[in-house]
């Protein structure tokens, strides 16, 4: 009789649940935990603790894949966000240069908006995308302008502000800020910026002057002649175009208008195909009484820039005052004609229509806009305004008031 089956039975008995475990084949060798009866009968559970880690270690990883792979295309696809990778999502150290993708993508999107002028989109698209990403340069300056379309001036002002602790060295913001800062007509706050940016040691050359320029320019528009002009001499911006016409409209200010005029012919002699150094020299002309010299200098601007709709209202306005009502009519007729498409220009025409009192004129573009589907706020609000120009109170009542009626959102800006 072979004695191998009693061996093998007492090998049986000497195994222990964990030796049962390790003797396990195929996919059972992964399991973290057995069920099994012993000998006696009884059921017994039995959990291999490092095998259970590394299977909630796998599902963790395998379940972050999985939720990272369902955002990534989440956002590639319904978002539209097509630099955003898989990488961005599920590694963490990604995560910040995920969110600047999100906002320049917001901002973008934003941009296409106002092309379409789906202002209340594209404001909310450049909240998020400024929110996500505060160092875009871009998306700043736009919510900043969408501010000031709203007449909130001061979320206006404190946006370009906070800007400067992400751009404060780059030459091309400061300008922007500390220009768009003199349009609100933040004088105090220009010259305190600049002054910052003066003092700064860090801050490069480029900036310094772009800084002084616009100190320089806020003194003067307070009257502060003589602080304008130490800085002009102390940052030698007489060296460049913008300071040498802010020294002109310095003299024209202070009542020496021929030593203005000699400084901005000077200039024009060296830069003769620059439209704003010609257009204010021309400006200067006609409010000095040489009003030939002003037309002759206009139509040359014309000939120059025929796709250049200022010169073409400068010169409508100088006809007007000459009463050259002939010529001025034929003007109106090819500025309408070449200009028909292009709401700024209806906008200046309007302007120019309603400070003569043409409401007639005025009616004729706020229609002319609104059947081309340009914006035709501003006409219809200087039509009210060339009623009053020419006299007519009680028809520049009606007009707001039908315009109220028919414009509710208007009564609540």
């Amino acid at each position: 009789m072979s004695l191998l089956p009693e061996k093998m039975d007492a090998n049986g008995l000497k195994q222990t649940p964990r030796d049962r475990m390790r003797a396990a084949r195929g996919w059972e060798r992964f399991f973290p935990v057995f069920i099994q009866r012993t000998d006696e009968g009884r059921v017994q559970g039995v959990i291999h603790w490092r095998r259970l880690l590394v299977s909630l270690g796998v599902l963790m990883v395998a379940g972050w894949l999985s939720l990272a792979l369902a955002a990534w295309v989440y956002v590639y696809s319904y978002r539209g966000v097509k630099a955003v990778t898989y990488g961005h999502i599920v590694l963490p150290w990604k995560w910040d240069e995920y969110r600047v993708l999100r906002g320049a993508h917001y901002i973008e999107t934003a941009k296409e908006l106002i092309g379409t002028a789906q202002w209340r989109g594209a404001y909310l698209n450049l909240r998020v995308g400024l929110q996500k990403d505060p160092t875009h340069r871009e998306g700043r300056l736009l919510l900043a302008k969408f501010y000031s379309m709203l007449r909130r001036f001061e979320l206006a002002e404190e946006t370009l502000v906070e800007g400067l602790a992400y751009h404060r060295n780059d030459d091309l913001y400061l300008q922007s800020a500390l220009q768009f800062l003199l349009q609100l007509q933040s004088d105090a706050r220009v010259v305190e910026l600049a002054a910052a940016t003066l003092a700064d040691p860090a801050a490069p050359a480029a900036g310094k002057r772009i800084a002084a320029l616009y100190a320089a320019t806020a003194h003067a528009y307070r009257g502060s002649y003589d602080r304008a002009e130490d800085l002009i001499f102390e940052y030698q911006l007489g060296e460049t175009r913008e300071g040498r016409m802010l020294s002109a409209r310095i003299e024209w200010e202070r009542g020496y208008p021929e030593l203005a005029l000699v400084k901005l012919e000077q200039l024009r002699a060296t830069l003769t195909r620059d439209d704003e150094v010609a257009g204010m020299l021309a400006g200067y002309y006609r409010e000095s009484g040489r009003i030939d010299d002003a037309r002759r200098l206009n139509v040359l601007r014309q000939v120059m820039n025929p796709a250049a709709p200022q010169p073409r209202i400068a010169l409508l306005r100088l006809l007007a005052e000459t009463g050259d009502k002939a010529a001025a009519a034929r003007e109106v007729e090819d500025v309408m004609r070449d200009f028909s498409h292009d709401g700024a220009t209806m906008v200046s025409l309007a302007e120019h229509a309603a400070n003569t009192g043409d409401t007639a004129l005025v009616r004729r573009i706020y229609e002319h806009c609104k059947a081309a589907d340009l914006p035709w706020d501003a006409p219809a609000v200087l039509m009210v305004e060339s009623c009053i120009v020419a006299g007519r109170h009680q028809e520049a009542l009606d007009l707001t008031r039908t315009l109220l009626r028919e414009n509710p959102e208007w009564s609540r800006r």
